[in-house]
């Protein structure tokens, strides 16, 4: 069902860019325009039915991007291909308003979403496989991924979430001295996942595209769940369960051979 609601709303999606690509940009830029009179605005159609379909862009995304969530708590087999659709939404979400590279965007989740296998309930609870990282710090990450397991088994979704960033920390930590030889801790024992990944950067280590935005997201849900805002942060089931793929996926880079 939830496979399907996916492939149903990138369908949908689909059809709204076409729909709002037969409108040159200039018909958008014009609705923006001041000195368009309120009556010439209620009275151009053309105007207005473009500005209806691009506003059916961003209600499908959004529609979209709650789908991938629902798809995200219930992965089965389909670890790899959530975090692929995960990625290009991302990018689709930064790319929206250039319809064409959109279309684009869609069409490559399109074929991502081909590769959905349908899904079995999850009713035993989720059973996390450590990623192989190196020795010295394996047994921090495996007790790190063990009370991962627990806290999300029983619901303590936000925990969950703090958990991840931790791991990110031990394992960028780490990739640091391996390249550097130096323990980073000992001269910035403050320094935050989005600075560490510009230091490791800097040090010409390759991260795959969109390694950085996942650890820059899994930094921006976990301060949002640690930190006191305005707003209090409640990650979902599957919120938490995207962030936990997102930072497997970002070990196991770290240190694949």
């Amino acid at each position: 069902m939830t496979v399907r609601l996916v492939k149903e709303k990138l369908d949908r999606m689909q059809d709204c860019i076409a729909q709002a690509m037969q409108y040159p940009e200039e018909t958008f830029q014009q609705k923006q325009v001041s000195q368009v009179s309120s009556a010439k605005k209620m009275y151009d159609f053309k105007t207005n039915k473009a500005w209806y379909q691009r506003k059916a862009v961003d209600a499908t995304a959004s529609e979209l991007k709650k789908a991938l969530w629902l798809l995200a708590g219930n992965p089965s087999k389909n670890e790899q291909v959530i975090v692929d659709l995960l990625n290009r939404f991302h990018e689709l979400e930064a790319k929206k308003e250039d319809l064409s590279s959109a279309q684009s965007i869609v069409r490559q989740m399109q074929q991502d979403a081909g590769k959905l296998q349908d899904l079995i309930p999850i009713h035993a609870g989720l059973n996390i496989k450590a990623p192989a990282v190196p020795e010295d710090i394996r047994e921090e990450i495996v007790l790190d991924m063990t009370e991962l397991e627990r806290c999300f088994n029983a619901g303590c979704f936000r925990s969950a979430v703090i958990i991840c960033g931790r791991i990110l920390e031990t394992a960028l930590h780490r990739k640091y001295y391996e390249v550097t030889g130096k323990d980073i801790l000992e001269t910035q024992p403050g320094i935050g996942l989005g600075n560490l990944v510009a230091k490791l950067t800097e040090k010409e280590v390759p991260f795959d595209p969109g390694v950085s935005q996942q650890i820059h997201l899994i930094n921006q849900v976990r301060v949002f769940s640690v930190h006191k805002k305005q707003t209090a942060f409640q990650p979902s089931q599957q919120q938490a369960h995207a962030i936990l793929l997102f930072t497997l996926d970002v070990v196991h880079k770290l240190f694949r051979p």
